[in-house]
């Protein structure tokens, strides 16, 4: 199956910024907090305070949605413009936001889900990180609605809600349908048109239908409504299994490294983190490492003879260049060894 990956972009237009959120919400997606968080720093560099932002999207991961609306708060005025699809996670930008929608808009909510693997202990803890989650949405659901959090709690517990731009109107997630183009601000007139054409081709129809659902799908014309709700969940399946099997991938890829004596356990976590930004680099880099001698007793750094660590702590390494201190584990075990002695000592 070709993955629909559309886009996140910005621009500037009479001092407003716009921002497109257009793809499957996720850290390995076009639309990652990270990405987003580019975009932003762009716009903020141009002195933008008002933002328009467009979301066409089916949702996805539960911290990168968060993150992304933690990015848009820097703006002292955010909208929100639902398209075609605004489902799961994309749904929470009309918490935190004034959010519109076209007549033709579908939106849905449902409780956030959660893939784990471990031991009972980590699985117990995965839990009770889903459950704040849980907690979060159904506060924020609440919140925006004006319904009581025990209220959102009976209506998703039967699993998706899919809404019609009206219902969605009524049950107080939008604040506005955009039924009439007229009744657009100019600025925002302007960005519901580059918005339509986002990814999809030309775009002639001014109102957002059935039909764009099925062009971000690639779907035929005449697919059926049920065929298009299958096509949006086997999407959100495909980057669920993906994200997965990345995280299964990463798991082992370090496992092996602890085992054959190449990195010390409580370093599991910084690896982890290096294999999830890149995992090939950091794969190549195990592969390169040698098993690490025993530390002799007191050692320093700088060790005698070998260049000066370019960071003095590991915190340093992991925000400004992970792929150094992959290097720096390579070249110098006992300096990194010392960094993550003192940086799991802070903990």
């Amino acid at each position: 199956m070709k993955k629909n990956t559309l886009l996140v972009k910005a621009q500037v237009n009479n001092n407003v910024g716009y921002v497109y959120i257009t793809d499957y919400i996720h850290p390995y997606s076009e639309a990652s907090a990270q990405r987003v968080s580019s975009e932003i720093v762009s716009l903020k560099t141009k002195g933008v305070s008002e933002l328009l932002v467009y979301v066409n999207s089916v949702g996805g991961s539960v911290p990168e949605q968060v993150e992304i609306t933690n990015e848009l708060k820097k703006f002292e005025k955010v909208k929100v413009m639902y398209g075609a699809i605004g489902a799961s996670a994309a749904t929470r930008f009309a918490c935190d936001f004034y959010a519109s929608a076209y007549p033709t808009s579908k939106l849905m909510i449902h409780k956030p889900s959660l893939f784990v693997e471990g031991n009972s202990d980590e699985i117990k803890s995965a839990l009770e990180l889903l459950e704040s989650y849980e907690d979060d949405y159904r506060n924020a659901y609440a919140a925006k609605t004006g319904k009581t959090p025990e209220e959102i709690e009976t209506i998703w517990s039967k699993g998706d809600v899919w809404m019609s731009a009206k219902k969605a109107l009524g049950f107080g997630l939008l604040n506005e349908i955009v039924e009439d183009e007229a009744k657009l601000e100019a600025s925002f007139k302007g960005f519901i048109h580059a918005c339509a054409n986002c990814g999809t081709g030309e775009q002639t129809d001014k109102q957002m239908d059935i039909n764009q659902i099925k062009s971000v799908l690639q779907m035929p014309a005449d697919a059926s409504d049920a065929e298009v709700l299958a096509k949006i969940q086997e999407n959100k399946d495909a980057a669920q299994f993906e994200a997965q099997t990345k995280i299964t991938l990463v798991n082992e890829l370090v496992a092996k490294a602890i085992s054959d004596k190449k990195i010390t356990a409580d370093a599991e976590v910084i690896w982890k983190k290096m294999a999830t930004q890149d995992f090939e680099s950091t794969k190549e880099v195990l592969a390169k490492m040698t098993a690490l001698a025993p530390l002799s007793g007191g050692k320093q750094f700088p060790v005698s003879g070998s260049a000066k660590p370019k960071y003095n702590s590991l915190d340093e390494y992991l925000d400004k260049d992970p792929e150094a201190y992959a290097t720096l584990k390579e070249e110098q075990p006992e300096v990194a060894a010392q960094l993550e002695k003192e940086y799991f000592n802070k903990k």
